[in-house]
């Protein structure tokens, strides 16, 4: 039934439903009526909607379209990148008909409305063969003949009609993690199709038993049973069985080796009774078993397949072409793994930022909520840096390649992720190695009990040891980490933590220590340049220049507040430029030996040095020095301010149980200690070396202490390695990263405590899964053993509890 036309007034526009800027007054008639519109953009697909005979589009539509200001027509390059053949080989493949197949990612989709205009839109256009729109996954599949249509003339229709859409590459669509849960997903039903089969003959042969059938009828039964099954077994039930041999051959005993047991025993036994005509067939058990079996490992692999979309999102939103600006001014769209550091690219607004990069023209909002987990939007301006998974809002910008795709933030980030759910905490090993050893235990009792129940029922001893084999398993216990922390490092994730090390779930709720550096780390680490004081014949001009060309080579917090200065007076290019950790830079201009840094580090060059102008240090503020060979030249005054969460999360440090915390600083500065006394500090330490951090860390952990260090700078990389767990801001450098357990993607400091907050659930999570799978082993093997555990009842018992691991575990993405 339609649906009422939303309200729309003079003020707001009839199209989107924004309102109309000052100043811009553009009107159409639809329905009989006067429609105003906020832009060109929204009165165009208006007109396109209506010129194409699909005005019933506003009548059901349920709530107000997409706006089209930004909404910009393909470029020259792009369409010559999409229509091409080899390129489309990429996203697309040709069908029977030789008609082009796709799939499409629609962004501005509000409802089903939207999807009834899409497919009438460009169902009229000529040479468009199938349009089929999924409002709720966004896309869109679509067939095409290339003879008859371009593929940027239908990209650029559903511009006009007010949707973005862009092709979806096949490595997306077909990934190695789609295709097993699709697989698992197929063996599940074959299974389940398999076993309702082998049901039905065995009713019939069941009921032969009591009331008499012919051994023709009874043969023909078992035979076409035992075909049935063959095919569940070699299809459905053969991951089981490979599994074990695999296991086998590298002398270890895996979860599966008590299964396959089960299941070819029950499967070969009931081939030599139907071969022999002697003996009780039980296909239908095994085609349950592999039915309950297979429905177990497939909520399981639906656990995992969700549980990693995270990391999934992260590869799938980075786009696969950017608009590279040539020599002559010109544009090429082109594959991301051409782009090299120095190439300029184009971002128009609500594209995806393709590799890490700086703005070199224009102005946007950035969207770095998939990366970091903040929504915030930042603005970025020329100077920024953008980061690769960012999305443009606003406005076009041209950048600056800084780095290969391959070693942007976001391939740094899959990278870590990978390595963090590689390693396991003790308790995760404990697990698998009890698992282990429980599944030699629980073949040498499966000996015991089909010798005794031999003596005692020999009709029962098969099938009381099948029951044994299967309802101990230790699926649930193999479980009850790897998906807990597979669950809880992705909703870290979605908070702008990243785990690199799993263990540091375990570790950081055994430390009593947190240790913070102070640049960058308590310190927003962007310093602003406040003031110089020249001690030489040069002015400030001169001596910023030169301190600008020295400190465009450091990582330090400090080098950023030159670099963003402008000084165009004066250009010097420095020649063997030597990093001094926590000291300073040094280099040669123009044959004369520089340095800037501290004054003990400066004034090596020139120990008569006046004291800085100011004897009181104000918080955040503190002096570096410029000197050359000859003369001591200027006082720099920079200033840091101190992050606006440091007070409350150090008084939540200490509520938290963690007994001591510790400031430990590079800054020789009077600053350091200005800013650290009113801040609660149990410990504070100025003016350390990389060595001495590393040093007092040793002395701590000697005496019995557990450390947390938090840190960013190239200089903290050392004593991050050796804490037992390492926090690294973002901003910091890589080498700091690669260091730490965890890297914060947001650089706020109240998410430490929040890591520590998760260890806890995770933990509790996964002590609560072994409990379980300890207990209902414990309960269902002596009930098994007594022969009150029927198979079938077994393998529905072992699937359930792998299952309720698996769903307590997944109650860590809340």
């Amino acid at each position: 039934m339609p649906i009422t036309i939303p309200t729309a007034t003079e003020n707001t526009c009839f199209h989107c439903g924004l309102p109309i800027p000052s100043g811009q007054y553009q009107t159409l008639n639809i329905f009989k009526q006067k429609r105003h519109f906020c832009c060109s953009g929204c009165l165009f697909a208006a007109k396109s909607i209506l010129e194409s005979g699909l005005s019933q589009y506003y009548r059901e539509r349920t709530s107000d379209s997409p706006t089209v200001s930004n909404i910009e027509a393909l470029s020259k390059a792009e369409c010559s990148f999409f229509n091409n053949d080899e390129n489309q080989d990429a996203f697309s493949h040709l069908n029977q008909n030789h008609h082009r197949q796709t799939v499409l990612a629609i962004s501005g989709m509000q409802c089903a409305a939207c999807s009834w205009l899409i497919n009438n839109g460009l169902q009229k256009i000529e040479g468009v063969t199938g349009i089929h729109v999924n409002p709720g996954t966004q896309q869109a599949r679509l067939s095409w003949e290339p003879d008859k249509v371009k593929l940027s003339h239908i990209l650029n229709q559903l511009n006009k009609l007010g949707y973005q859409a862009q092709p979806i590459w096949n490595r997306d669509i077909d990934d190695e993690q789609s295709r097993t849960y699709k697989t698992s997903l197929k063996r599940l039903g074959i299974s389940g199709l398999g076993m309702m089969q082998v049901m039905m003959f065995s009713v019939a042969l069941y009921a032969g038993a009591f009331t008499g059938i012919e051994s023709l009828y009874e043969n023909l039964l078992r035979w076409v049973s035992m075909l049935v099954s063959s095919g569940v077994l070699l299809y459905a039930g053969s991951p089981f069985v490979i599994s074990a041999i695999n296991g086998l051959k590298l002398r270890k005993l895996n979860m599966d080796a008590p299964i396959s047991l089960a299941l070819t025993g029950a499967y070969f036994s009931s081939i030599w009774a139907t071969l022999s005509h002697n003996g009780e067939v039980y296909f239908d058990s095994v085609t349950m078993f592999i039915f309950f079996l297979t429905l177990g490992r497939f909520l399981e692999e639906g656990g995992r397949y969700r549980a990693n979309i995270t990391a999934q999102t992260l590869l799938k939103c980075m786009p696969k072409t950017a608009m590279l600006i040539l020599e002559d001014g010109e544009e090429k769209l082109i594959s991301v793994t051409d782009l090299n550091p120095g190439d300029q690219i184009r971002i128009k607004p609500g594209a995806t930022i393709p590799v890490d990069a700086t703005v070199i023209e224009g102005k946007s909002s950035v969207d770095e909520s998939l990366l970091t987990g903040e929504i915030k939007q930042k603005t970025k301006k020329i100077g920024s840096s953008v980061s690769g998974g960012s999305q443009n809002i606003e406005s076009t910008l041209v950048l600056r390649v800084t780095q290969h795709v391959q070693h942007s933030l976001i391939s740094n980030i899959m990278l870590l992720m990978e390595r963090g759910l590689e390693q396991k905490p003790a308790i995760a090993i404990l697990a698998d190695s009890v698992a282990q050893y429980f599944v030699l235990a629980l073949l040498i009792i499966s000996v015991f009990v089909f010798t005794g129940w031999w003596f005692l029922d020999p009709d029962r001893a098969l099938w009381v040891t099948l029951s044994v084999l299967v309802v101990t398993c230790p699926c649930a216990l193999s479980l009850a980490t790897p998906v807990a922390l597979t669950a809880s490092s992705n909703a870290l994730m979605k908070k702008g933590i990243l785990l690199t090390r799993s263990n540091v779930l375990e570790k950081i709720l055994k430390a009593d220590t947190v240790i913070f550096d102070k640049t960058g780390t308590l310190t927003l680490g962007k310093f602003i340049l406040t003031e110089i004081y020249s001690l030489s014949d040069y002015d400030k001009t001169q001596c910023l220049a030169i301190a600008m060309c020295l400190e465009k080579h450091s990582e330090h917090p400090i080098g950023s507040a030159f670099r963003n200065c402008n000084s165009d007076t004066f250009q010097f290019t420095a020649e063997n430029i030597i990093n001094h950790p926590n000291q300073g830079v040094e280099g040669r201009i123009d044959g004369t030996l520089y340095r800037i840094g501290k004054v003990e580090f400066a004034n090596q060059l020139d120990s008569d040095t006046p004291l800085p102008p100011t004897k009181g240090e104000s918080i955040g503020k503190q002096h570096i020095l410029l000197c050359s060979e000859r003369e001591a030249m200027a006082w720099f005054e920079m200033e840091d301010p101190l992050r606006q969460e440091v007070p409350s999360v150090l008084k939540e440090i200490k509520s938290a149980g963690i007994p001591s915390s510790v400031m430990l600083s590079g800054d020789p500065s009077a600053s350091a200690q200005v800013l650290a006394a009113p801040l609660g500090f149990d410990v504070i330490h100025t003016d350390y070396s990389p060595k001495q951090k590393f040093q007092h860390v040793n002395a701590l952990q000697k005496n019995g202490h557990r450390v947390i260090m938090v840190g960013d700078g190239i200089n903290d990389a050392p004593v991050l390695a050796q804490a037992d767990v390492s926090f690294a801001l973002s901003n910091g450098s890589e080498l700091a990263k690669t260091s730490a357990d965890v890297v914060l993607l947001n650089d706020n400091l109240r998410l430490v405590l929040t890591t520590r907050e998760a260890a806890k659930k995770t933990l509790n999570i996964i002590r609560q899964n072994m409990v379980w799978a300890i207990s209902y082993n414990g309960i269902a093997l002596p009930l098994a053993i007594m022969g009150l555990i029927e198979p079938y009842m077994a393998v529905i018992g072992m699937s359930a509890s792998s299952l309720v691991v698996v769903l307590n575990s997944l109650r860590l993405h809340r």
